[in-house]
């Protein structure tokens, strides 16, 4: 098991902190369509689900995705860390009356996909911008549970302008953690077990304004998911963040370039 592997275990309780404090603000996201979305329309476009598919949502967050791929399939199961944003997910599910869909609070990372009956499982495993994919033995537990289709989208670069400077020239601890193997990984395991994925690329910008009083919290909890973080690095945080504060505000300057990767066990299913 690789050294990533263990970090991330180590600091999972912060994860579920983190995730929990997030859900609110995820629950105001809408239900996507399966008109505009692209990831819906993929699936659309390749058949990936009938009546009687079943369907992994790895990461689900607040249910938005759940909610719209089980208006497709006959049951879904959706995992996720944190309990709070299972109960926006369920709240989210009994709003759209939907009532094929199976919540389970799970650790991605700690889960053994043989001990609880999941290998090779479900038609369509599904993993998008969810920090549960972030290893190749996260990965690998993904491939395991397909036993066709898979869809795993994640941020190959992020420039975020406020974690950066706190990380880097604050507390002088570069993330740890670079998608950029797990997708090489990813990638090339695919293509050694010929599945020849279909691959995507996305920038996104946005400009996120907190204030600073939020920004404290949020960035605390946000680099506890790295490392435990001591009492005076978190008052260094908090004097860093006010001194980037105009009128008791932060505007920070986020660039994503994310990859989406897309295959199938069914060598008869051609991916462009």
């Amino acid at each position: 098991m690789s050294d990533n592997i263990e970090e991330i275990k180590a600091t999972s309780a912060s994860a579920r902190s983190f995730w929990d404090s997030q859900a609110e603000r995820f629950a105001l996201r809408p239900v996507p369509s399966w008109k505009s979305d692209r990831l819906l329309r993929r699936i659309s476009k390749y058949s990936m689900l009938s009546k009687d598919s079943t369907v992994l949502d790895i990461g689900c967050g607040a249910g938005r995705y759940s909610v719209a791929l089980s208006s497709k399939c006959k049951k879904l199961t959706a995992t996720d860390i944190s309990s709070e944003m299972l109960a926006c997910a369920e709240a989210a599910s009994l709003k759209n009356k939907r009532t094929n869909i199976d919540f389970k609070l799970t650790d991605w990372h700690n889960l053994s996909i043989s001990d609880i009956g999941w290998h090779n499982k479900f038609d369509l495993v599904f993993a998008n911008m969810t920090a549960a994919i972030r290893s190749p033995e996260d990965f690998d537990k993904m491939l395991s549970a397909g036993r066709n289709w898979g869809i795993c989208t994640a941020p190959l670069y992020r420039q975020d302008f406020v974690l950066d400077f706190l990380r880097n020239d604050v507390l002088n601890k570069p993330q740890k953690f670079d998608m950029k193997n797990t997708f090489e990984y990813a990638f090339k395991k695919l293509r050694e077990l010929d599945l020849l994925p279909g691959i995507e690329y996305r920038r996104e910008n946005r400009i996120d304004e907190f204030d600073t009083e939020y920004a404290f919290g949020f960035y605390v909890s946000r680099l506890s998911m790295d490392e435990i973080l001591s009492e005076s690095e978190k008052r260094e945080i908090k004097k860093a963040i006010d001194s980037l504060a105009k009128f008791g505000k932060i505007e920070n300057a986020v660039s994503t370039l994310t990859f989406t990767l897309i295959w199938s066990k069914n060598r008869e299913n051609i991916l462009p």
